[in-house]
């Protein structure tokens, strides 16, 4: 084979493998860090787990660990950290009390 030929099949095949592999990375990168928070999780732990929230709120109504609703005296919650995927449509939520542990964490799927 030519060298011309072996690029023309090479270059190809490189590149799906790189798209491939940067799809796999940010459909996965904040499910996997979401899956390993539990209760009490410093604010530091979570930015150096999931970098830089797409968007810091007040706290919504919504009051769940994963699918669990969580008693509204038990848990005050004062800020929420939004993470948006490139690649799905929803964001994973983080919630903070005033000394800045995790104390809700949920996703948000538009319909």
């Amino acid at each position: 084979m030519s060298r011309r030929g072996w690029l023309t099949v090479v270059v190809p095949v490189g590149l799906v493998l790189l798209v491939g592999s940067w799809v796999h990375y940010e459909y996965t990168r904040y499910e996997k860090a979401y899956a390993r928070l539990i209760p009490g999780t410093a604010r530091a732990e979570v930015l150096q787990r999931f970098g830089k929230p797409g968007d810091i709120t007040k706290c919504s109504d919504v009051n769940r660990w994963d699918e669990t609703n969580i008693d509204q005296k038990s848990m005050k919650c004062v800020e929420e950290f939004h993470y948006f995927s490139r690649v799905r449509i929803g964001d994973w939520v983080v919630g903070f009390d005033e000394d800045g542990r995790v104390v809700t964490k949920y996703f948000s799927s538009s319909p």
